[in-house]
């Protein structure tokens, strides 16, 4: 070991003497590699250029190194109130959705870029689709109600807190025995929301709660990133399974269903059509992701919209209006600039 403590090592090579090997590191704190290093056998280490977000390549027998400046972007792309076509709304370099009021008029999201490594925690915030500044809400997760009045915020050091989208008192929700919260989503009346938690003993469950206070229902048990999605009067729930499909929860009933017409990969992103069908998430392969509705009563298919590998989704960063007018979604674009360094020593 010449070597340690890196969070992020992004490419080496043996210097040009051969004495030293040269990488591109980075600290815990920094995140991506931030400097191009060199050690020796021995382990004396010092910096040959600082640059962010670097990747260290090859070098030459002649002393000249080819780097790479890597520029990775999590984008907001999404349709609102007054658009004619899609545009990105990113706030930083992270932005991640996590939910949109039924008039398409607010979103709510994430960071978890560059301003994780300072705060050491993803950063949650929700912003008007009008262009208006993003609000802080403070590190965790944050899924807006469908009202738009109010922020459900939540997090590894933030306990469930209805926090309100303006003036107001915030209201914190009971969830006894769970150590941690993740994919949280409303039904559309308000009253209900749904969300994976970790229990003590390290199990990840569904779970459905009535925002007046009462404790949290145990729904299905194992259901890490089961991705939760509750109908308009939170009567249904759908979850993807761990083994495959999209399952129906149905108030009344003990016996969960399974969602006709649904495939093995896809996942539910929300119910709509009143609750009679559901709009769901399956990545496609080449050329695109789908999203595609799904008759309930029926099983039967109709694609809704293609999203192509230009600006590619993720289904755990897709949000839509109950009428499907307005959405966003993250997109990741990947970028490099290539550089060809002389006379580094």
């Amino acid at each position: 070991m010449v070597s340690q403590g890196w969070w992020s090592i992004e490419g080496l090579a043996w210097g040009l003497d051969g004495k030293e090997i040269w990488f591109a590191g980075g600290l815990s704190d920094a995140g991506w590699a931030d400097a191009i290093r060199a050690v020796t056998l021995s382990g004396k280490s010092r910096v040959v250029l600082t640059v962010p977000w670097v990747r260290l390549l090859d070098v030459s027998k002649d002393g000249r190194v080819l780097l790479a400046r890597q520029n990775w972007r999590q984008q907001l792309w999404g349709l609102f109130p007054g658009d004619s076509t899609e545009h990105p709304y990113s706030w930083l370099d992270d932005t991640d959705p996590l939910g949109i009021s039924n008039d398409g008029k607010a979103v709510s999201f994430t960071e978890a870029g560059e301003v994780y490594y300072i705060a050491n925690d993803r950063q949650a915030y929700y912003r008007k689709t009008d262009g208006s500044p993003a609000v802080s809400l403070g590190a965790g997760a944050a899924v807006i109600s469908p009202d738009g009045n109010w922020i459900a915020t939540f997090g590894r050091k933030k306990n469930l807190t209805l926090q309100p989208a303006g003036p107001g008192t915030p209201k914190e929700l009971p969830t006894p025995g769970l150590a941690l919260l993740s994919n949280l989503a409303w039904s559309d009346d308000g009253r209900q929301i749904a969300y994976e938690g970790l229990t003590a003993t390290q199990e990840w469950n569904v779970y459905t709660q009535k925002i007046d206070g009462t404790a949290p229902v145990l729904v299905a048990s194992k259901g890490r990133n089961g991705l939760p999605a509750l109908s308009q009067d939170g009567s249904m729930l759908a979850i993807h399974n761990a083994d495959g499909g999209i399952s129906l929860y149905r108030s009344g009933s003990k016996q969960p269903e399974a969602v006709k017409g649904a495939i093995a990969a896809e996942c539910p992103v929300r119910f709509a059509n009143s609750g009679r069908s559901l709009l769901v998430f399956h990545a496609a392969g080449v050329g695109g992701n789908d999203l595609t509705l799904i008759d309930l009563a029926t099983g039967n298919r109709r694609l809704w919209k293609h999203l192509p590998f230009r600006r590619f989704t993720s289904f755990k960063s897709l949000v839509a209006t109950p009428d499907l007018k307005y959405y966003a979604y993250g997109a990741s674009r990947y970028f490099s600039d290539l550089y060809l360094v002389d006379n580094l020593r």
